[in-house]
Protein backbone atom coordinates (compact mmCIF):
# COMPACT_ATOMS: atom_id res chain seq x y z
CA UNK A 1 0.00 0.00 0.00
CA UNK A 2 1.33 3.26 -0.70
CA UNK A 3 2.04 6.17 2.15
CA UNK A 4 -1.08 7.96 1.43
CA UNK A 5 0.08 10.62 3.80
CA UNK A 6 2.97 11.71 1.84
CA UNK A 7 1.36 14.68 -0.28
CA UNK A 8 -0.80 15.96 2.27
CA UNK A 9 1.21 19.23 2.29
CA UNK A 10 1.14 19.67 -1.52
CA UNK A 11 -0.95 22.42 -2.60
CA UNK A 12 -4.20 21.73 -4.66
CA UNK A 13 -2.69 22.75 -7.43
CA UNK A 14 0.55 20.69 -7.18
CA UNK A 15 -1.75 17.35 -6.89
CA UNK A 16 -2.87 17.38 -10.51
CA UNK A 17 -1.38 19.68 -13.25
CA UNK A 18 -2.72 20.19 -16.72
CA UNK A 19 -0.71 20.61 -19.67
CA UNK A 20 -2.41 21.69 -22.64
CA UNK A 21 0.61 23.51 -24.71
CA UNK A 22 0.16 21.00 -27.31
CA UNK A 23 -3.98 21.50 -27.85
CA UNK A 24 -3.91 24.34 -29.78
CA UNK A 25 -7.25 25.45 -31.05
CA UNK A 26 -7.24 27.42 -34.57
CA UNK A 27 -8.97 30.98 -34.13
CA UNK A 28 -10.28 30.32 -37.94
CA UNK A 29 -13.09 28.61 -38.56
CA UNK A 30 -12.53 25.59 -40.95
CA UNK A 31 -13.89 27.17 -43.89
CA UNK A 32 -11.75 30.34 -43.39
CA UNK A 33 -14.10 33.05 -42.10
CA UNK A 34 -13.07 34.86 -38.80
CA UNK A 35 -14.12 33.25 -35.56
CA UNK A 36 -13.05 35.45 -32.95
CA UNK A 37 -15.90 36.66 -31.38
CA UNK A 38 -18.61 33.14 -31.81
CA UNK A 39 -15.44 30.80 -30.98
CA UNK A 40 -13.65 32.52 -27.95
CA UNK A 41 -13.12 29.37 -25.12
CA UNK A 42 -13.94 32.07 -22.81
CA UNK A 43 -17.84 31.95 -24.46
CA UNK A 44 -17.89 28.35 -24.12
CA UNK A 45 -16.58 28.21 -20.83
CA UNK A 46 -19.25 30.69 -19.47
CA UNK A 47 -21.82 28.43 -21.66
CA UNK A 48 -20.71 25.51 -19.50
CA UNK A 49 -20.22 26.99 -16.19
CA UNK A 50 -23.83 28.33 -16.72
CA UNK A 51 -24.94 24.78 -17.37
CA UNK A 52 -23.41 23.81 -14.49
CA UNK A 53 -24.82 26.07 -12.10
CA UNK A 54 -28.34 25.19 -13.56
CA UNK A 55 -27.99 21.74 -13.25
CA UNK A 56 -26.40 21.79 -9.33
CA UNK A 57 -29.39 24.25 -8.69
CA UNK A 58 -32.10 21.80 -9.54
CA UNK A 59 -30.22 18.92 -7.70
CA UNK A 60 -28.64 16.56 -10.56
CA UNK A 61 -25.06 17.48 -9.44
CA UNK A 62 -25.64 15.09 -6.70
CA UNK A 63 -21.94 13.30 -7.02
CA UNK A 64 -20.49 16.67 -5.96
CA UNK A 65 -21.67 16.26 -2.36
CA UNK A 66 -20.31 13.03 -1.77
CA UNK A 67 -16.95 14.39 -0.47
CA UNK A 68 -18.57 15.52 2.43
CA UNK A 69 -20.56 12.95 3.42
CA UNK A 70 -19.06 12.47 6.88
CA UNK A 71 -21.62 9.87 7.87
CA UNK A 72 -20.80 7.48 4.96
CA UNK A 73 -16.75 7.68 5.88
CA UNK A 74 -17.44 6.99 9.16
CA UNK A 75 -19.74 3.77 8.21
CA UNK A 76 -17.19 2.53 6.15
CA UNK A 77 -14.39 2.88 8.47
CA UNK A 78 -16.46 1.21 10.88
CA UNK A 79 -17.13 -1.62 8.82
CA UNK A 80 -13.54 -1.94 7.79
CA UNK A 81 -12.51 -1.71 11.08
CA UNK A 82 -15.09 -4.51 12.50
CA UNK A 83 -14.19 -7.23 9.76
CA UNK A 84 -11.24 -8.71 9.04
CA UNK A 85 -11.00 -10.92 5.71
CA UNK A 86 -8.02 -12.20 3.44
CA UNK A 87 -10.17 -11.32 0.23
CA UNK A 88 -12.28 -9.01 -0.89
CA UNK A 89 -14.80 -9.59 -4.09
CA UNK A 90 -16.73 -6.89 -5.37
CA UNK A 91 -19.39 -8.35 -8.57
CA UNK A 92 -20.21 -5.26 -10.23
CA UNK A 93 -20.03 -4.00 -13.82
CA UNK A 94 -19.61 -0.42 -16.10
CA UNK A 95 -19.96 2.31 -13.25
CA UNK A 96 -20.20 -0.51 -10.74
CA UNK A 97 -16.52 -1.69 -10.72
CA UNK A 98 -14.52 0.76 -12.95
CA UNK A 99 -13.86 3.26 -10.81
CA UNK A 100 -13.42 0.75 -8.14
CA UNK A 101 -10.72 -1.04 -10.42
CA UNK A 102 -9.41 2.20 -11.47
CA UNK A 103 -8.72 3.32 -7.62
CA UNK A 104 -7.47 -0.14 -6.58
CA UNK A 105 -4.38 -0.14 -9.50
CA UNK A 106 -3.38 3.09 -8.96
CA UNK A 107 -3.48 3.63 -5.08
CA UNK A 108 -2.63 -0.11 -4.31
CA UNK A 109 -0.91 -0.99 -7.48
CA UNK A 110 -1.38 -3.71 -9.67
CA UNK A 111 -0.08 -6.39 -8.39
CA UNK A 112 -1.82 -5.99 -4.85
CA UNK A 113 -3.24 -9.41 -5.17
CA UNK A 114 0.02 -11.49 -5.58
CA UNK A 115 2.28 -9.36 -3.54
CA UNK A 116 1.63 -10.49 0.35
CA UNK A 117 4.32 -9.27 1.82
CA UNK A 118 3.16 -5.25 0.12
CA UNK A 119 0.20 -6.17 1.30
CA UNK A 120 0.95 -6.58 5.46
CA UNK A 121 -1.93 -9.08 6.36
CA UNK A 122 -4.45 -6.74 4.24
CA UNK A 123 -7.05 -8.73 2.03
CA UNK A 124 -6.89 -9.14 -1.36
CA UNK A 125 -9.13 -6.91 -3.43
CA UNK A 126 -10.95 -8.85 -6.74
CA UNK A 127 -13.15 -6.38 -8.96
CA UNK A 128 -15.40 -8.78 -11.18
CA UNK A 129 -17.12 -7.38 -13.97
CA UNK A 130 -17.91 -10.20 -15.96
CA UNK A 131 -19.66 -13.39 -15.77
CA UNK A 132 -17.18 -15.78 -17.77
CA UNK A 133 -17.77 -19.25 -16.26
CA UNK A 134 -13.55 -19.75 -16.60
CA UNK A 135 -12.85 -16.21 -14.38
CA UNK A 136 -15.46 -16.94 -11.77
CA UNK A 137 -15.08 -20.33 -11.03
CA UNK A 138 -11.34 -20.39 -11.38
CA UNK A 139 -11.43 -17.38 -8.15
CA UNK A 140 -14.41 -18.82 -6.39
CA UNK A 141 -12.79 -22.00 -6.28
CA UNK A 142 -9.20 -19.83 -4.84
CA UNK A 143 -10.61 -18.20 -1.84
CA UNK A 144 -12.03 -19.58 1.96
CA UNK A 145 -15.97 -18.06 1.93
CA UNK A 146 -15.21 -18.21 6.08
CA UNK A 147 -12.52 -15.44 5.19
CA UNK A 148 -14.29 -13.53 2.37
CA UNK A 149 -16.59 -10.45 1.89
CA UNK A 150 -18.72 -10.38 -1.08
CA UNK A 151 -19.63 -6.88 -2.07
CA UNK A 152 -22.29 -7.04 -4.83
CA UNK A 153 -22.83 -3.89 -6.25
CA UNK A 154 -25.69 -2.55 -8.37
CA UNK A 155 -27.82 1.17 -8.39
CA UNK A 156 -30.92 -0.61 -9.65
CA UNK A 157 -30.21 -4.05 -8.42
CA UNK A 158 -31.42 -5.35 -10.84
CA UNK A 159 -28.06 -5.78 -13.36
CA UNK A 160 -28.27 -8.80 -15.16
CA UNK A 161 -24.44 -9.38 -14.94
CA UNK A 162 -24.18 -8.70 -11.30
CA UNK A 163 -27.01 -10.74 -9.58
CA UNK A 164 -25.87 -14.04 -11.76
CA UNK A 165 -22.88 -13.34 -10.17
CA UNK A 166 -24.71 -13.16 -6.76
CA UNK A 167 -26.47 -16.06 -6.90
CA UNK A 168 -22.81 -18.16 -8.30
CA UNK A 169 -21.27 -16.92 -5.14
CA UNK A 170 -23.92 -17.40 -2.43
CA UNK A 171 -24.36 -21.09 -3.81
CA UNK A 172 -20.75 -21.21 -3.19
CA UNK A 173 -20.80 -20.07 0.41
CA UNK A 174 -23.97 -21.97 1.13
CA UNK A 175 -21.92 -25.22 -0.05
CA UNK A 176 -18.48 -24.59 2.32
CA UNK A 177 -20.45 -23.40 5.36
CA UNK A 178 -24.41 -23.70 4.85
CA UNK A 179 -27.18 -21.68 4.14
CA UNK A 180 -27.77 -18.95 7.41
CA UNK A 181 -23.69 -18.21 6.79
CA UNK A 182 -24.12 -16.93 3.42
CA UNK A 183 -26.04 -13.39 4.74
CA UNK A 184 -22.66 -12.47 7.28
CA UNK A 185 -20.32 -12.84 4.27
CA UNK A 186 -22.54 -10.55 1.62
CA UNK A 187 -22.35 -6.72 1.59
CA UNK A 188 -24.93 -5.21 -1.03
CA UNK A 189 -24.24 -1.17 -2.13
CA UNK A 190 -27.64 -0.24 -4.18
CA UNK A 191 -30.50 1.74 -4.14
CA UNK A 192 -31.05 3.22 -0.49
CA UNK A 193 -34.76 2.33 -0.80
CA UNK A 194 -36.37 -0.40 -4.28
CA UNK A 195 -34.71 -2.80 -6.00
CA UNK A 196 -34.27 -6.61 -5.93
CA UNK A 197 -31.41 -6.27 -3.96
CA UNK A 198 -33.17 -3.97 -1.46
CA UNK A 199 -35.62 -6.28 -0.95
CA UNK A 200 -33.45 -9.13 -0.50
CA UNK A 201 -31.28 -7.34 2.33
CA UNK A 202 -34.53 -6.16 4.36
CA UNK A 203 -36.03 -10.13 3.92
CA UNK A 204 -32.34 -11.72 4.74
CA UNK A 205 -30.50 -9.29 7.08
CA UNK A 206 -27.80 -8.28 4.67
CA UNK A 207 -25.64 -5.82 5.28
CA UNK A 208 -25.90 -2.52 2.79
CA UNK A 209 -24.73 0.85 1.83
CA UNK A 210 -26.58 3.24 -0.30
CA UNK A 211 -25.78 5.06 -3.68
CA UNK A 212 -27.43 8.46 -2.99
CA UNK A 213 -30.32 8.51 -5.94
CA UNK A 214 -28.85 11.06 -7.70
CA UNK A 215 -26.17 9.58 -8.24
CA UNK A 216 -25.40 7.56 -11.22
CA UNK A 217 -23.41 4.31 -11.73
CA UNK A 218 -20.65 6.03 -13.52
CA UNK A 219 -20.51 9.46 -11.07
CA UNK A 220 -20.22 6.57 -7.88
CA UNK A 221 -16.51 6.22 -7.80
CA UNK A 222 -16.15 8.49 -4.23
CA UNK A 223 -19.76 6.67 -3.18
CA UNK A 224 -20.08 4.12 -0.86
CA UNK A 225 -19.36 1.43 -4.65
CA UNK A 226 -15.80 2.73 -4.08
CA UNK A 227 -14.45 3.82 -0.70
CA UNK A 228 -15.94 0.75 0.51
CA UNK A 229 -13.47 -1.88 -0.81
CA UNK A 230 -10.88 0.56 -0.74
CA UNK A 231 -10.86 0.85 2.83
CA UNK A 232 -10.95 -2.17 3.45
CA UNK A 233 -7.95 -2.70 1.73
CA UNK A 234 -6.56 -0.47 4.06
CA UNK A 235 -6.57 2.76 1.98
CA UNK A 236 -7.00 6.32 3.18
CA UNK A 237 -10.53 7.37 2.28
CA UNK A 238 -10.37 10.48 3.87
CA UNK A 239 -7.28 11.58 1.56
CA UNK A 240 -9.41 10.29 -1.47
CA UNK A 241 -12.01 12.49 -0.40
CA UNK A 242 -10.14 15.46 0.43
CA UNK A 243 -8.39 15.24 -3.17
CA UNK A 244 -11.31 14.99 -4.66
CA UNK A 245 -13.04 17.85 -2.64
CA UNK A 246 -9.92 20.32 -3.48
CA UNK A 247 -10.16 19.59 -7.41
CA UNK A 248 -14.12 20.36 -6.79
CA UNK A 249 -13.41 23.83 -5.23
CA UNK A 250 -10.38 24.33 -8.17
CA UNK A 251 -13.15 23.38 -10.49
CA UNK A 252 -15.39 26.58 -9.29
CA UNK A 253 -13.17 29.26 -10.23
CA UNK A 254 -14.87 31.53 -12.88
CA UNK A 255 -12.02 32.04 -14.97
CA UNK A 256 -10.85 29.49 -17.21
CA UNK A 257 -7.30 29.99 -16.81
CA UNK A 258 -7.68 29.01 -13.46
CA UNK A 259 -10.43 26.02 -13.62
CA UNK A 260 -8.78 22.89 -15.08
CA UNK A 261 -12.06 21.26 -15.99
CA UNK A 262 -12.89 23.77 -17.61
CA UNK A 263 -9.64 23.77 -19.70
CA UNK A 264 -10.40 20.29 -20.35
CA UNK A 265 -13.75 20.24 -21.44
CA UNK A 266 -13.84 23.36 -23.72
CA UNK A 267 -10.57 22.26 -25.56
CA UNK A 268 -11.60 18.94 -26.40
CA UNK A 269 -14.63 20.31 -27.47
CA UNK A 270 -13.38 22.63 -29.53
CA UNK A 271 -10.53 20.26 -30.97
CA UNK A 272 -14.04 18.34 -32.29
CA UNK A 273 -16.06 21.57 -33.35
CA UNK A 274 -13.14 23.24 -35.11
CA UNK A 275 -10.58 20.84 -36.00
CA UNK A 276 -12.91 17.38 -36.18
CA UNK A 277 -10.67 15.63 -33.77
CA UNK A 278 -13.44 13.58 -32.21
CA UNK A 279 -11.82 10.47 -31.27
CA UNK A 280 -9.72 11.01 -27.71
CA UNK A 281 -7.62 8.76 -26.97
CA UNK A 282 -6.83 8.55 -23.45
CA UNK A 283 -3.29 7.07 -22.69
CA UNK A 284 -1.90 6.34 -19.13
CA UNK A 285 1.67 5.94 -18.67
CA UNK A 286 1.95 3.56 -16.09
CA UNK A 287 0.61 0.38 -15.55
CA UNK A 288 -0.82 1.51 -12.42
CA UNK A 289 -2.68 4.13 -14.18
CA UNK A 290 -3.95 2.05 -17.48
CA UNK A 291 -7.54 1.40 -15.72
CA UNK A 292 -8.16 4.90 -15.25
CA UNK A 293 -7.90 5.14 -19.58
CA UNK A 294 -11.11 2.51 -18.81
CA UNK A 295 -12.93 4.84 -16.10
CA UNK A 296 -12.38 7.86 -19.20
CA UNK A 297 -14.03 6.10 -21.67
CA UNK A 298 -17.39 4.79 -20.03
CA UNK A 299 -17.50 8.57 -18.58
CA UNK A 300 -17.28 9.83 -22.21
CA UNK A 301 -19.06 7.29 -24.20
CA UNK A 302 -22.05 6.95 -22.07
CA UNK A 303 -22.49 10.11 -21.19
CA UNK A 304 -21.86 12.49 -23.92
CA UNK A 305 -22.59 9.81 -26.88
CA UNK A 306 -25.95 10.71 -27.45
CA UNK A 307 -26.04 12.16 -30.72
CA UNK A 308 -25.11 11.27 -34.58
CA UNK A 309 -24.22 14.71 -35.87
CA UNK A 310 -21.68 15.48 -32.81
CA UNK A 311 -19.86 14.00 -29.44
CA UNK A 312 -16.45 12.18 -29.08
CA UNK A 313 -15.43 8.89 -29.13
CA UNK A 314 -13.00 8.06 -26.47
CA UNK A 315 -10.59 5.16 -26.98
CA UNK A 316 -8.23 3.98 -23.81
CA UNK A 317 -4.86 2.98 -24.73
CA UNK A 318 -2.28 2.44 -22.75
CA UNK A 319 1.94 3.99 -23.14
CA UNK A 320 4.44 3.16 -23.80
CA UNK A 321 3.01 -0.17 -24.65
CA UNK A 322 0.48 1.45 -27.00
CA UNK A 323 3.02 3.66 -28.05
CA UNK A 324 4.57 0.86 -29.97
CA UNK A 325 0.74 -0.16 -31.58
CA UNK A 326 -0.91 2.96 -32.16
CA UNK A 327 1.67 5.65 -33.01
CA UNK A 328 1.97 5.11 -36.27
CA UNK A 329 -2.05 5.94 -36.73
CA UNK A 330 -1.67 8.93 -34.23
CA UNK A 331 0.97 10.47 -36.42
CA UNK A 332 0.35 10.41 -39.70
CA UNK A 333 -3.48 8.46 -39.98
CA UNK A 334 -6.59 10.60 -40.40
CA UNK A 335 -6.41 13.89 -38.49
CA UNK A 336 -9.12 12.96 -36.06
CA UNK A 337 -7.62 12.42 -33.01
CA UNK A 338 -6.83 14.02 -30.03
CA UNK A 339 -4.51 12.51 -27.42
CA UNK A 340 -4.91 12.90 -23.62
CA UNK A 341 -1.77 11.53 -21.44
CA UNK A 342 -2.47 10.53 -17.62
CA UNK A 343 1.24 10.16 -16.16
CA UNK A 344 1.96 10.59 -12.06
CA UNK A 345 4.89 11.48 -10.25
CA UNK A 346 6.48 10.65 -6.71
CA UNK A 347 7.00 6.67 -7.64
CA UNK A 348 8.63 5.43 -4.20
CA UNK A 349 10.42 2.38 -5.96
CA UNK A 350 11.96 4.13 -9.31
CA UNK A 351 14.13 0.82 -9.88
CA UNK A 352 17.55 2.59 -11.39
CA UNK A 353 18.88 0.41 -14.40
CA UNK A 354 22.03 -0.90 -13.66
CA UNK A 355 25.83 0.18 -15.15
CA UNK A 356 26.40 -2.97 -17.54
CA UNK A 357 27.45 -3.54 -21.15
CA UNK A 358 28.49 0.05 -20.84
CA UNK A 359 30.17 -0.43 -24.18
CA UNK A 360 27.08 -0.81 -26.11
CA UNK A 361 25.44 2.59 -26.96
CA UNK A 362 22.19 1.77 -26.96
CA UNK A 363 22.59 0.24 -23.37
CA UNK A 364 24.95 2.57 -22.18
CA UNK A 365 22.52 5.50 -22.29
CA UNK A 366 20.38 3.74 -19.91
CA UNK A 367 22.52 3.37 -16.87
CA UNK A 368 21.99 5.49 -14.18
CA UNK A 369 18.25 6.00 -15.25
CA UNK A 370 15.57 4.98 -13.11
CA UNK A 371 12.48 2.80 -14.95
CA UNK A 372 10.01 6.12 -13.71
CA UNK A 373 12.73 8.25 -16.24
CA UNK A 374 12.51 6.32 -18.72
CA UNK A 375 8.61 6.32 -18.42
CA UNK A 376 8.34 9.78 -18.46
CA UNK A 377 10.88 10.39 -20.94
CA UNK A 378 8.89 8.20 -23.12
CA UNK A 379 5.59 10.13 -22.16
CA UNK A 380 7.52 13.31 -23.16
CA UNK A 381 9.08 12.16 -26.45
CA UNK A 382 5.54 10.40 -27.64
CA UNK A 383 3.43 14.21 -26.80
CA UNK A 384 6.90 15.57 -28.63
CA UNK A 385 6.73 13.59 -31.65
CA UNK A 386 2.87 13.73 -32.05
CA UNK A 387 2.42 17.44 -32.05
CA UNK A 388 5.52 18.44 -34.48
CA UNK A 389 3.06 15.63 -36.40
CA UNK A 390 -0.19 17.89 -36.34
CA UNK A 391 -1.53 15.20 -33.83
CA UNK A 392 -3.21 17.93 -30.83
CA UNK A 393 -2.55 16.12 -26.91
CA UNK A 394 -2.91 17.22 -23.58
CA UNK A 395 -1.00 15.74 -20.23
CA UNK A 396 -2.43 15.11 -17.31
CA UNK A 397 -0.12 15.12 -14.63
CA UNK A 398 -0.79 13.53 -11.06
CA UNK A 399 1.85 14.36 -8.22
CA UNK A 400 1.57 10.77 -7.16
CA UNK A 401 -0.54 7.80 -7.58
CA UNK A 402 -1.85 8.34 -4.09
CA UNK A 403 -5.37 8.61 -2.53
CA UNK A 404 -5.11 12.57 -2.56
CA UNK A 405 -4.37 12.65 -6.27
CA UNK A 406 -6.19 9.88 -7.98
CA UNK A 407 -9.42 12.06 -5.70
CA UNK A 408 -8.26 15.20 -7.59
CA UNK A 409 -8.43 13.21 -10.95
CA UNK A 410 -11.79 11.57 -10.38
CA UNK A 411 -13.02 14.55 -9.71
CA UNK A 412 -11.62 16.60 -12.76
CA UNK A 413 -12.93 14.06 -15.32
CA UNK A 414 -16.13 14.02 -13.69
CA UNK A 415 -16.91 17.42 -14.22
CA UNK A 416 -15.03 18.05 -17.42
CA UNK A 417 -17.74 15.43 -18.31
CA UNK A 418 -20.54 17.47 -17.62
CA UNK A 419 -19.44 20.79 -18.99
CA UNK A 420 -18.63 19.15 -22.29
CA UNK A 421 -22.26 17.35 -22.11
CA UNK A 422 -23.47 21.56 -22.22
CA UNK A 423 -21.52 22.39 -24.86
CA UNK A 424 -22.43 19.57 -26.80
CA UNK A 425 -26.00 19.74 -25.82
CA UNK A 426 -26.81 16.70 -24.11
CA UNK A 427 -27.94 15.51 -21.00
CA UNK A 428 -24.76 13.70 -19.18
CA UNK A 429 -26.85 11.33 -17.26
CA UNK A 430 -28.84 8.35 -18.19
CA UNK A 431 -27.86 5.74 -21.03
CA UNK A 432 -31.07 5.66 -23.24
CA UNK A 433 -29.08 3.48 -25.88
CA UNK A 434 -27.99 0.68 -23.35
CA UNK A 435 -31.86 -0.01 -22.47
CA UNK A 436 -32.77 -1.61 -25.45
CA UNK A 437 -30.01 -3.99 -24.77
CA UNK A 438 -31.40 -4.83 -21.40
CA UNK A 439 -34.52 -5.25 -22.66
CA UNK A 440 -33.50 -7.53 -25.07
CA UNK A 441 -31.44 -9.76 -22.61
CA UNK A 442 -34.35 -9.74 -19.79
CA UNK A 443 -36.50 -10.91 -22.55
CA UNK A 444 -33.83 -13.74 -24.17
CA UNK A 445 -33.74 -15.02 -20.50
CA UNK A 446 -37.33 -15.43 -20.02
CA UNK A 447 -37.42 -17.36 -23.00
Amino acid sequence: MTDAGRNAEIAPEELLRLDLANLPVPIRRPDGSDGRTAERPEDDFRAALTGIGRRRAEGELAFLDLVHDRDLVEEVKRTADRRSYKDVIVFGIGGSALGTRALRDAILGPAWNADARNRRGLPRLHVVDNPDPDTVGSLLARVDPAKTLYNVVSKSGRTTETLALYLTATESIARALGSRATADRLVFTTSPDSGPLRRIARDEGIATFSIPTGVGGRFSALSAVGILPLALAGADIDALLDGAAQMAERCRKTSLTRNPAGRLAVSLVRAERISGRRIVVFMPYGDRLTACGRFFQQLWAESLGKRPDRGPTPLAASGPADQHSLLQLLADGPADKVVVFLEAGGRTKPLQVPDRQVGIPELARLAGRSLHDILAIERRATAQALARSGCPNATVALAAPDERSLGAFLMLVQLATVMAAELYGVDPFGQPGVEGTKALVARYLEG
